[in-house]
């Protein structure tokens, strides 16, 4: 799919029990036509250089979303939608994805997004996010979305979502993990490069959630943030001045300021084997602290000395009462320590391996003397942004 096929590309889609099959042209109508549910033959959607919301127009929802869409919560779809190259840019739109399993975004940049870059909204399953460039969004209507809103989220019963190996570009909400959520639901985060970004690294809700070798690099806010009851399992990443590493709603750190999780009930972190470095504040439940000798009630994240520690139960949210689930060892969380890269790597492996093939087509340069304290949109960034053009010359010798 290029900007010149968006509305021309045509598939024959199977859209009754008895395998007859319908013409759909266009993206938007070969999607709408998958979601009856009787076509899930394996599908790959590739897209090639620069395609914009005009290009789309008629395609996307009324929202400016690409819609993929399951018939049924976490229906099998058996599809990849991935850039080819290293210069492959949904302009001006985003995807949003429903009731979907087996489902794969790869190698795509996303640039002026309509709030959301890529939303797992709803009910989806078997899902993976990886090497994606997610630049600015549109500006929303509220003061924290100058940069967009929310660059990856995953909410609404999505579960068993891996994010992995994404360059998140200054982000001001990286990623929602949760929103009303109210059951357990599991997703992974690891090797993401949150380069300079604000907060929501992720921003957790009642999910057990296992992030492990992220670069977390100048964040002007916060890194992990834990409400609702949530667990996460926060292991050999690297914190470089990242402001507040980590946090539980109205406790620790949070209950230093103003209190960021909208009054929520607080979660558990288990912290292991991360790298800090010039951190403002980070208070782990089991150290000592002061001339008391004691461990603080109020803390941040549980410290554990050994990967597979067992954090005990008496250990508690000062909101809601909660202990931390556990989760990493009561059942097998898919990653074994042979799987974790040292913390030493992290940096280069992150940011040589992040984003789209080849580091994309897409150069910036961040100031870490600025940009490592400032959540303020860059307007030098947005800029290049705004006039970006794809450099693509041709497809298919056309």
């Amino acid at each position: 799919m290029t900007s010149e096929t968006a509305k021309t590309v045509s598939l024959d889609v199977k859209v009754n029990s008895s395998g007859k099959k319908q013409t759909g042209t266009g993206i938007g109508e070969i999607l709408t036509l998958r979601q009856k549910g009787y076509d899930t033959t394996p599908l790959a959607i590739r897209f090639i250089g620069q395609v914009t919301d005009s290009n789309m127009s008629g395609e996307l929802n009324s929202n400016g979303y690409l819609e993929v869409k399951g018939k049924t919560p976490c229906k099998e779809m058996n599809m990849t939608l991935e850039g080819i190259g290293d210069d492959a840019t949904a302009y001006g739109w985003g995807f949003l994805i429903r009731n979907c399993g087996n489902l794969e975004i790869r190698n795509l940049g996303i640039m002026l997004f309509p709030d959301d870059g890529i939303s797992l909204d709803t009910a989806n399953c078997n899902v993976w996010v990886h090497n994606n460039d997610i630049f600015y969004g549109k500006a929303g209507s509220d003061a924290d979305q100058a940069k967009g809103d929310g660059s990856a989220d995953v909410k609404s019963g999505s579960s068993y979502v891996t994010l992995s190996y994404n360059h998140f570009w200054d982000s001001g909400k990286c990623s929602l993990c949760g929103m009303k959520d109210t059951a357990e639901f599991f997703v992974t985060y690891h090797h993401n490069w949150y380069d300079h970004s604000d907060s929501r690294h992720p921003r957790i809700r009642a999910a057990s959630v296992h992030i492990y070798n992220n670069y977390f690099d100048g964040n002007a806010k916060y890194g992990v943030g834990v409400t609702k009851g949530s667990s996460a399992f926060v292991e050999s990443n690297y914190f470089r001045h990242c402001k507040y590493p980590m946090m539980s709603s109205l406790q620790g750190t949070d209950a230093l300021g103003q209190g960021t999780f909208s009054g929520e009930n607080g979660g558990m972190i288990k912290a292991y084997n991360n790298r800090i470095e010039n951190a403002s504040s980070l208070i782990y439940a089991n150290s000592n602290e002061g001339t008391t000798g004691k461990s603080p009630v109020s803390f941040d994240a549980y410290l554990a000395s050994a990967r597979n520690e067992t954090v005990p139960s008496l250990y508690k949210t000062i909101a809601g009462s909660t202990a931390y689930n556990n989760f990493d060892t009561a059942i097998d969380i898919g990653v074994s320590l042979s799987g974790i890269d040292p913390v030493s790597n992290v940096e280069g492996i992150v940011t040589t391996s992040a984003g789209r093939l080849n580091q994309g087509d897409f150069t910036w340069k961040f100031n870490n003397a600025v940009d490592d304290t400032s959540s303020d949109l860059n307007t030098a960034l947005m800029s290049k942004i705004r006039s970006y053009t794809t450099n693509l010359i041709s497809v298919g010798g056309n």
